[in-house]
């Protein structure tokens, strides 16, 4: 088992009920250039050591529902996809106050969005606003251009991978507006939902 001051990674395979449950939220990074291009946009504002570049939300011991690119939003299994692949870890982060209704709730509102599409449009925003430029130029206005932007182009029908598991997590009204799910959902990155410690339990 290594760890660093911010994360433990685990040299056995993730234990349901202990490391991961119904409704966490499971964070991702693979050794894939869309990886390192997501991890490239999100340095800027990157707070923990370790990066992340992808979301899921833990829909059963072996199974989870992401938005994966370019599919849309898909039910995977834990295993063949993060579990057996050396290639990717996952690290898995406990909403705060999670219950049995509350992991219901965010399992259910998953699950009603399987079947909708990768939201490629909102994907490029992120990469334009999170470089350097859109960066400094969104740090200097409060990310209101940022979220600007992503409020022009939404869509009822589309998402990325951030923006999914924030929906789920800004519905439960324990956590409605806290930290970042303030901010339009659609313009978070991983790194950023992954950071948010008002949201999540501490880590282990």
């Amino acid at each position: 088992m290594q760890t660093d001051s911010d994360v433990i990674f685990y040299d056995r395979r993730p234990e349901w009920g202990k490391d991961y449950g119904l409704g966490w939220i499971g964070f991702n990074h693979a050794a894939s250039t869309m990886s390192a291009a997501i991890a490239h946009v999100e340095q800027w504002e990157r707070e923990k050591k370790i990066v992340v570049s992808h979301v899921m939300i833990v829909t059963g011991p072996n199974e989870c529902i992401e938005a994966a690119f370019p599919k849309g939003i898909v039910r995977s299994p834990l295993d063949k996809l993060y579990f057996d692949n050396d290639e990717r870890y996952v690290v898995f982060r406990r909403p705060r106050g999670l219950d049995d209704r509350m992991a219901g709730s965010i399992v259910g509102l998953a699950e009603a969005h399987v079947g909708d599409r990768f939201d490629h449009t909102k994907l490029a925003n992120l990469a334009v606003q999170n470089n350097f430029v859109g960066w400094l130029v969104n740090q200097c206005c409060g990310g209101q251009v940022r979220d600007a932007v992503d409020r022009i182009i939404d869509a009822d029908d589309q998402w990325i991978c951030s923006e999914l598991a924030a929906y789920c997590l800004h519905q439960q009204p324990e956590l409605a507006g806290r930290g970042v799910l303030s901010r339009s959902l659609g313009a978070l990155t991983p790194q950023q939902l992954f950071d948010d410690d008002s949201i999540f339990e501490p880590l282990r």
